[in-house]
């Protein structure tokens, strides 16, 4: 779980990738928060390619983060990921208004 989520954090496809496929590592609830705070485009697709569904605590941490191009990928899914006023507070927080 903890690894999984690492290398969610940390963008690496090949690593998720040998995880999950040949060590049998499940996601979790952390997955959202550890790819949005990575903020990995190849990372989402390739979860979402797993069929694993986003919550708000993905955008949460890719709004924190600043990484804006992840959470318009986020939010042009369908169905798309959740969006709320803390989303914005975080993006805030993070320095990235142009989220907002």
């Amino acid at each position: 779980g903890d690894l999984l989520n690492y290398a969610a954090f940390q963008g690496s496809v090949e690593i998720l990738r040998w995880l999950m496929e040949e060590k049998g590592c499940e996601l979790n609830k952390n997955t959202d928060w550890s790819a949005g705070k990575g903020g990995s485009i190849e990372v989402f697709e390739y979860l979402l390619g797993k069929g694993y569904e986003f919550y708000t605590w993905a955008c949460y941490a890719a709004a924190r983060g600043g990484h804006v191009k992840a959470l318009k990928f986020l939010r042009s899914q369908d169905p798309s990921c959740p969006w709320n006023v803390i989303t914005c507070g975080h993006a805030a927080q993070g320095g990235s208004l142009e989220a907002l």
